[in-house]
């Protein structure tokens, strides 16, 4: 049987100019995300399945790579980063004082991702803050993503905000079936306003009820929001009262960190995991297929973990960033080293501590021609060849 040299399905190998890239952006998003006071932590690749059952709102479980031990134990691959660190976080902080910071990187793994059909092994990083549930958290946590991708180098990007109870908050109240619930959902996320405006006109619906219907297939502005406050106050839509006046809070604060280009507001976005039970939010940037960015405000998944606190987050999308900045033609400098050659080692290996001692990247090849050194150098250095002749002298 022939030996399997290649990657499993979904899987792939990241070579050497990607892999500096990736380890470059990942340095840049976790310096802003440190200037803000998130400390680093790592949680396990495997995690007992429960954490991410469906009465907590993770993926499904028929996309998650599940396995039993030895030990008869249902384990998992780690399909999401949020349920990993709110149960690390309600396990050995749940007595310690609030709010609490953390930031953690690595993959995950799907066997079906909203992010790639292909891809099974997803890298982020990301930001929790646990404490107590208002817009000044929220605030926060977009700020910081926006900040972060802005730092990547991307500069074509928007950040979507959305909440999770303006859908659900307004179909609750004309009195659907769950069946039309989920059928005018459907409408409400595609923008199909026409379907909606007949389904309205069948449901008898008033002026002001369908204006709100139409307002959730909209994006914008701040003056978005303010709309959507007075039709839910006129509706007496208490629900939704609450939303929009919780998203004009957050905007009013995130005026301060000074992010508002980066912004706009979606009420029709519908919250992609079950377990975000306020503010919703997703990044897009110009080149990527999918979201660079995605986060929200899971209070719920915290308690059932048994920690009565406030939780918001997100996860910035490494794969679907780098390929961002390439199509916007601002990827990181390659890795960049410089190549001794000639005919005696001991020179070679003297010169090279010399430079790496003065923070260089230096690589030794003994023996090569000027020709042969540059072929090398273009492909493992991409620098300039110095050749060190036996009295010692440079040559480039």
């Amino acid at each position: 049987m022939a030996q399997r040299l290649y990657t499993p399905y979904g899987f792939r190998d990241i070579l050497f100019d990607e892999s500096w890239q990736q380890t470059e952006i990942r340095h840049r998003l976790r310096k802003v995300f440190r200037a803000f006071g998130y400390r680093d932590v790592e949680t396990p690749l495997v995690e007992y399945l429960e954490v991410f059952s469906d009465e907590r709102g993770s993926i499904p479980t028929q996309d998650m790579y599940k396995f039993v031990d030895r030990d008869g134990e249902l384990l998992a691959l780690r399909p999401d980063m949020t349920p990993a660190l709110a149960r690390m976080a309600s396990f050995y902080y749940r007595d310690e004082d609030l709010p609490l910071r953390v930031t953690s990187s690595g993959p995950t793994f799907r066997y079906s991702s909203r992010y790639s059909a292909k891809q099974r092994q997803l890298k982020q990083t990301g930001i929790e803050l646990y404490g107590t549930a208002d817009p000044l958290m929220d605030a926060e946590v977009v700020a910081t993503s926006i900040q972060a991708l802005q730092a990547s180098g991307v500069s074509e990007f928007r950040t979507a905000i959305g909440h999770a109870d303006l859908v659900q908050g307004l179909l609750k109240a004309f009195d659907l079936s769950e069946e039309e619930i989920q059928e005018w959902s459907r409408q409400i996320e595609s923008k199909n306003t026409f379907a909606l405006e007949q389904e309205a006109r069948e449901k008898g619906l008033s002026e002001e009820q369908t204006a709100m219907l139409l307002l959730l297939t909209e994006s914008g502005d701040v003056d978005l929001l303010r709309r959507g406050k007075e039709l839910a106050e006129k509706l007496r839509l208490k629900q939704m009262l609450d939303a929009f006046e919780w998203l004009l809070e957050t905007d009013r604060l995130l005026g301060l960190y000074h992010v508002a280009e980066y912004v706009l507001y979606d009420p029709g976005m519908k919250p992609e995991l079950n377990y975000y039970t306020g503010i919703i939010f997703k990044g897009y940037a110009l080149g990527a297929a999918e979201p660079v960015l995605d986060g929200g405000r899971y209070d719920a998944l915290l308690r059932q973990m048994g920690a009565e606190w406030g939780a918001v987050g997100s996860a910035i999308y490494q794969d679907c960033l780098l390929e961002a900045l390439k199509h916007q033609d601002l990827l990181p400098e390659p890795f960049v080293c410089t190549l001794l050659t000639g005919p005696d080692p001991e020179l070679l290996i003297r010169r090279a501590e010399t430079m790496r001692a003065e923070g260089k990247a230096v690589v030794c090849v003994p023996g090569l021609s000027a020709d042969e050194a540059r072929v090398y150098a273009e492909k493992h250095c991409d620098s300039r060849v110095l050749i060190i002749t036996e009295e010692g002298q440079e040559t480039v």
